[in-house]
């Protein structure tokens, strides 16, 4: 049975119906660059019900690499570390990295990241997803689907 925009959705009580009807305004929040807490002179501004801002940063990162060798009778793991810059949405804790301790690891850092790197900067702003308060079809009321 198709419903209309217009009717009661108490008309159609305990059927299954299908309907078209435009979202109503109040479902459709404008949302801007302050939504997420980020200050920017209209950065972006959109209507949408539901929006995702997806946070990655540039930085360095560690990459441990294990070789396990026979030495007489015993078994010896030697360990070497290489660092690469790549675009993550997570922090990535340079204060754990080998390069502050170990001199090898050090001269690898310093190929990979840049001499003069001090470490990763902390994330200013962090990924969301914000969606209207309601969803309202019409006569019909979607928030809790």
């Amino acid at each position: 049975q198709t419903a209309k925009c217009d009717t009661s959705p108490g008309s159609y009580s305990g059927s299954l119906v299908h309907f078209s009807c435009p979202l109503n305004a109040e479902s459709l929040p404008k949302w801007t660059a302050e939504s997420f807490g980020v200050s920017g002179d209209q950065l972006f501004s959109t209507n949408a019900v539901k929006i995702a801002q997806r946070v990655e940063m540039y930085q360095c990162v560690e990459d441990v690499h294990t070789k396990t060798f026979k030495q007489g009778d015993r078994t010896v793991e030697e360990k070497s570390y290489t660092y690469h810059k790549e675009w993550r949405a997570t922090w990535v804790d340079t204060a754990r990295f080998k390069a502050w301790e170990v001199d090898a690891a050090r001269r690898s850092l310093d190929n990979g990241c840049g001499v003069n790197f001090k470490g990763n900067p902390s994330f200013s702003i962090e990924s969301n997803t914000l969606q209207a308060a309601t969803l309202a079809v019409g006569q019909y009321d979607l928030t809790r689907f």
